[in-house]
């Protein structure tokens, strides 16, 4: 019918090797982009590392263009001393997208026309 569609998992998630998702992709015309949540603001909110950025590396795919505006991964210099690894209490908070995620994929069907 004509309509946009968007899948967004976690990079290395095993649904993107399965045949039915890979035939839908290719079906639908879907493109892969990489997104990083550092890069949209994604900080853990553990005690001793409360304020340290998270990467969460996703992807989304999706047959809607404007999608490339999202593709953003780590490029912080000092990425050592900046991340921290997500574990303990922060892995339930990269479930949900920051605000500045949540816009951009909100901008992404907006300029979609």
């Amino acid at each position: 019918a004509g309509g946009k569609v968007a899948i967004e998992w976690p990079r290395k998630c095993t649904y993107w090797n399965a045949p039915q998702v890979i035939r839908f992709m290719q079906r639908h015309n879907l493109v892969k982009f990489d997104v990083d949540g550092c890069m949209y603001n994604l900080r853990s909110q553990f005690a001793t590392t409360k304020g340290k950025l998270l990467t969460k590396p996703w992807t989304i795919a999706s047959n809607c263009d404007e999608f490339w505006r999202m593709a953003n991964t780590c490029n912080h210099a000092d990425r050592a001393q900046t991340h921290v690894r997500i574990e303990g209490a922060d892995t339930r908070l990269t479930e949900d997208y920051t605000d500045s995620m949540a816009d951009a994929i909100h901008n992404c069907w907006c300029c979609h026309g």
